[in-house]
């Protein structure tokens, strides 16, 4: 598959937003698919918030977060992922970041945040290792069992941030989320080519 193809034989650092990561061919690359600086660039962090990075990756959106959070719990179902993560942060002096191996929610301990962040996968497929889990959503599973359960996780007045491509049909994420309860807000948007990226912000009702 030429994405994966792609990722073998990528660099094995990358500089966003003037600070460097160093990558892993086993972790999502942010400079081919865009959403990772976009949603950095875009997103909104308050002084001293509490935020969730899920699926962190290479730490990228953790990283940045924690410029102005004065915590941000970073997870990911890929373990090497969060090993990377780890390490770019520890290179980039953020010791604010705690970095959990988690299914979603399923390892995060009960605790609320102010925001949560997700920079989810959204091309159609079955995923078959670590992997493709950043880059796949078979029939939108992983995207709505997210939505399902983020409301229980975030401050009454807390918020979500997601960001969505033009390949996989924002609308249909945007009606969904409307359908169980959220109330969804357009943040930006940008085209890159023949692909549009959206940057969301869902408030629960």
């Amino acid at each position: 598959m030429l994405i994966k193809f792609i990722q073998r034989f990528s660099s094995k650092e990358v500089v966003v937003r003037g600070t460097r990561y160093i990558l892993s061919k086993n972790v999502f690359h942010p400079k081919y698919f865009y959403t990772s600086e976009f949603m950095a660039e875009n997103m909104e962090i308050k002084e001293g918030s509490i935020v969730l990075d899920m699926g962190t990756g290479s730490g990228i959106i953790a990283i940045e977060a924690s410029r102005k959070a004065s915590i941000v719990v970073a997870v990911d179902v890929n373990p090497e992922a969060i090993e990377i993560a780890r390490k770019n942060a520890e290179i980039n002096g953020r010791n604010n970041i705690i970095f959990i191996k988690s299914n979603l929610f399923s390892s995060i301990p009960p605790m609320k945040f102010d925001a949560i962040l997700f920079n989810p996968p959204y091309l159609e497929g079955k995923p078959k290792s670590y992997f493709d889990y950043a880059i796949y959503d078979y029939k939108k599973s992983i995207i709505k069992n997210f939505l399902r359960k983020a409301k229980n996780y975030l401050k009454d007045d807390g918020h979500i941030e997601i960001v969505y491509s033009s390949i996989s049909s924002p609308l249909h994420m945007v009606k969904y989320a409307e359908r169980i309860g959220w109330k969804v807000k357009k943040m930006a948007e940008k085209e890159i080519r023949k692909e549009k990226i959206y940057l969301f912000k869902l408030f629960w009702h």
